[in-house]
């Protein structure tokens, strides 16, 4: 098969297409033709070998070179093989979650517990861009108490992640205020917020609203900056750190400047039940994916270079094996 195939750390040029041979599963495996996957934040942070934590995230992306030389965690597929133990799925099924083995590539290997039947409602391309930035919106609101939260402001609401958690949280009955530049609030408006603020030209911290939650898309502000924006026992919940500036979050929340208030930050898991989840929205017409760009295999580096820029409107997709029964 061909994937995208990175032997060092690097820029985006470091994936190379290579034919490699199809990857083996186990008991409770599941082979899948790739049909669909999607560009996230961790595929970057696993392709640069980012350095954090004190150097010690290197355990995880590789020391000298890449543990994961094909990236790509998202994934929508064909099922083409089960292994024995394997019994949900079947050979045919059109599913989507979280790759083991690379998705950036023809085939990749996803375990059992990792994926769901994907939703009628939704494209291939569509659903592939859903598991790392929608299971993040779905596990961060869910973290937030969003169910007995009525006012909730969304921060960085165009980006992957922010189109799907307006979206979460307007299915969860809450009045949503989405933040963004002021050249997407009709995409802001458009996937379900009440109210949109130009970050650009208002700042919110300094308004007189205040929210029972606020979800950080972004992950770079200071938490003191949200201070001022939160009733007495609201919710900070940050889910655009990736999962290596964990540590950087425990610092910050030591000394807590939000004081009574709660600040919660987590790392999304792959889980069939919250894919299952996202597929009844999808279904009841509730979710939807926003995607500005689709990219084919062999561009991956180009998809990763427009990512890098930091301006994306929803997803970017990367398109494989379409046509191919």
């Amino acid at each position: 098969m061909t994937a995208m195939y990175a032997e060092q750390f690097g820029g985006p040029s470091v994936m190379q297409p290579r034919k490699i041979p199809i990857p083996q599963i186990e008991d409770e495996e599941i082979l899948v033709r790739v049909l669909g996957t999607s560009v996230n934040t961790v595929d970057i942070f696993y392709r640069s070998g980012m350095a954090v934590m004190f150097g010690l995230s290197r355990l995880v992306t590789g020391i000298r070179s890449p543990k994961r030389n094909i990236l790509g965690f998202d994934v929508c597929g064909k099922v083409v093989d089960v292994g024995e133990t394997v019994s949900k799925f079947k050979e045919g099924d059109l599913v989507y979650g979280g790759a083991k083995t690379g998705a950036n590539a023809e085939f990749s290997v996803v375990k059992e517990t990792s994926v769901a039947l994907k939703s009628s409602k939704m494209s291939e391309l569509e659903a592939g861009v859903v598991p790392v930035a929608g299971l993040s919106a779905l596990q961060g609101l869910r973290l937030g108490n969003i169910e007995q939260r009525n006012k909730v402001l969304i921060y960085g609401a165009s980006g992957g992640l922010g189109t799907f958690a307006v979206q979460i949280a307007k299915s969860s009955g809450a009045e949503v205020t989405g933040v963004a530049s002021g050249k997407n609030k009709e995409l802001v408006i458009g996937v379900g917020a009440d109210n949109f603020i130009d970050y650009t030209v208002d700042d919110f911290t300094k308004q007189s609203e205040k929210y029972d939650l606020i979800f950080d898309a972004v992950g770079k502000s200071p938490l003191s900056r949200w201070k001022n924006s939160l009733v007495d026992d609201g919710v900070f919940v940050n889910a655009g750190a990736p999962s290596m500036g964990i540590l950087r979050m425990m610092l910050r929340v030591a000394y807590n400047p939000l004081r009574s208030r709660k600040i919660m930050t987590f790392d999304a898991k792959y889980t069939s039940e919250d894919l299952e989840y996202m597929s009844k929205l999808a279904d009841e017409g509730k979710v939807k994916s926003v995607i500005e760009k689709t990219f084919p295999l062999e561009e991956v580096a180009t998809a990763h270079q427009y990512y890098e820029l930091g301006h994306t409107m929803g997803k970017l997709s990367v398109k494989i094996n379409q046509g191919k029964s």
